[in-house]
């Protein structure tokens, strides 16, 4: 498989979740499975309203864990990919790069 990422990915050793809203004014709390500057890896809860967001569908990360100093609030962008409850997205605007310190 190509990598096709610019940014590279880190893989959370800890359960971290961050809330996103969606275009269809759903709200869920998602798991963060990888985050890198320019996007992450979420799974979607299972008791999320269906149907799920699709590929292109814009979001907003409403709040993220502490651990980030804030550095996911209020980012925007769009779903890149979805599969079942996986999901990847993109940020519109690539994060700052101070988080990557504690997970380099």
């Amino acid at each position: 498989m190509d990598e096709r990422r610019s940014a590279q990915r880190f893989p959370l050793d800890n359960l971290y979740f961050v809330e996103v809203s969606f275009t269809d004014s759903a709200t869920a709390t998602c798991m963060l499975l990888n985050l890198s500057r320019g996007g992450a890896m979420l799974n979607l809860p299972a008791t999320m309203p269906k149907p799920l967001p699709v590929s292109g569908a814009p979001f907003t990360v409403i709040s993220g864990p502490d651990v980030f100093n804030g550095a996911l609030e209020g980012h925007k962008g769009s779903i890149v990919w979805i599969k079942d409850t996986l999901c990847g997205i993109g940020f519109d605007e690539p994060l700052s790069r101070e988080w990557e310190e504690d997970f380099s």
